[in-house]
């Protein structure tokens, strides 16, 4: 991954400040769309949850209309906190419908759009792989004492980590074990 979202911390739209990155969850309580300067289309949608209003726009993705319209839908959005007008708004958030992946740290792979590959087909690829190795584990070619010796995890572990982190240390870690095992095959190479 090349970046990873931290949604596992839930914000309420009353506490949110302008520049921060923040997971809401809400309900959509309309949505309107229209189309702005060089025919492109802007959707806009309102959440509400408990505390307040945040209001969501959305360029160049008519497609959000339909995924939004059936307003009293439960969501959860993520992005950059702006302020417009004095209301509280995210320009382009990324939409989960709730559940979907929400609360979690998600990985972003890079994509191509020439090869039509999108990051969650790229991460569904890793949790499947992940998954089947499973039972058998990964091979570890460092031993244990080594392991110890430089406080790194196992590599079964810093893959988990890499690709399906729990929290952002689990990232951290990772790396530290992952970037050992390039330094150690560029040596022994």
């Amino acid at each position: 991954p090349r970046r990873y979202l931290d949604r596992t911390r839930e914000a309420r739209i009353a506490e949110l400040q302008a520049g921060e990155e923040a997971l809401v969850l809400g309900r959509v309580t309309s949505v309107s769309s229209r189309r702005v300067k060089g025919g492109r289309v802007m959707v806009s949608a309102e959440v509400r949850d408990d505390s307040g209003r945040l209001r969501c726009t959305f360029f160049n993705q008519p497609w959000r209309e339909r995924q939004l319209g059936a307003t009293a839908v439960d969501v959860a959005v993520f992005g950059r906190v702006e302020l417009f007008k004095g209301q509280r708004q995210m320009t382009n958030p990324v939409v989960d419908l709730v559940g979907d992946r929400t609360g979690r740290v998600v990985p972003i792979y890079p994509q191509s759009d020439a090869a039509r590959l999108t990051t969650w087909e790229i991460a569904g690829w890793g949790a499947e792989t992940l998954r089947r190795c499973g039972p058998r584990g990964i091979a570890d070619p460092v031993p244990a004492a080594i392991l110890e010796r430089w406080d790194l995890e196992p590599r079964g572990a810093a893959m988990g980590g890499i690709h399906a982190p729990e929290h952002l240390g689990d990232v951290q870690r990772a790396r530290h074990r992952l970037g050992f095992d390039e330094l150690l095959r560029i040596q022994l190479a």
